[in-house]
């Protein structure tokens, strides 16, 4: 008997401990909606004081809450990532302003033309780290 006060004492700190925790909140979010569009090409894109890089890959996502990806892979394997907000433009168009690229301050204006869904030019310019800079790609 002394056995079962002993462990009923034990049972009753522990359901007092576990009234003493808060429960725990559990947030589910959705993802978010991105829609994606990859083009091959060439085109080139100058930034000021450094040699012109040959695009041949772009890809731009956008996602559901109005923010936008582009991709830009060169010649030699390098990849160069911007980060901006997009709006529908007109005719086919998506008007993407930069606000980032990777960790490095962005700025500027790119122009996304479709046709039949597909990519088939990617134009713009603006500064990169203060450096200006332009792109131009053709599919």
């Amino acid at each position: 008997m002394g056995l079962n006060i002993k462990l009923g004492a034990v049972a009753a700190s522990m359901l007092v401990g576990i009234t003493a925790i808060a429960p725990a909140t559990i947030v589910l979010t959705t993802p978010q909606s991105v829609e994606a569009a990859t083009a091959t090409g060439r085109g080139t894109l100058a930034i000021v004081g450094r040699p012109v890089q040959t695009i041949n890959r772009v890809t731009v996502e956008t996602i559901a809450d109005n923010t936008a990806r582009l991709q830009l892979r060169t010649t030699n394997g390098s990849q160069i990532n911007f980060g901006g907000n997009w709006v529908n433009g007109p005719q086919n168009q998506l008007l993407i302003t930069l606000t980032n690229s990777g960790n490095a301050d962005a700025s500027g204006t790119v122009i996304v033309t479709f046709r039949n869904g597909q990519i088939q030019s990617v134009v713009g310019g603006g500064k990169l780290d203060n450096q200006p800079f332009t792109m131009d790609f053709r599919r």
